[in-house]
């Protein structure tokens, strides 16, 4: 059975769902954004910060 359209969409997910996991033609990578997530920690740790002053 080949895989068209939403299938393979979902294939590709379903093989890159794990941070650095590849999936099985190398097609997709899935990592983490490490600039984002500081902005991001950072902006919750001021909310917390902000809420309990």
């Amino acid at each position: 059975m080949t895989k068209t359209g939403r299938d393979v969409i979902v294939a590709a997910w379903h093989d890159a769902r794990f941070p650095g996991a590849a999936s099985a033609d190398g097609d997709v990578v899935s990592t983490w954004n490490l600039p984002t997530t500081i902005v991001g920690a950072f902006a919750i740790l001021s909310v917390i910060i902000a809420a309990w002053v």
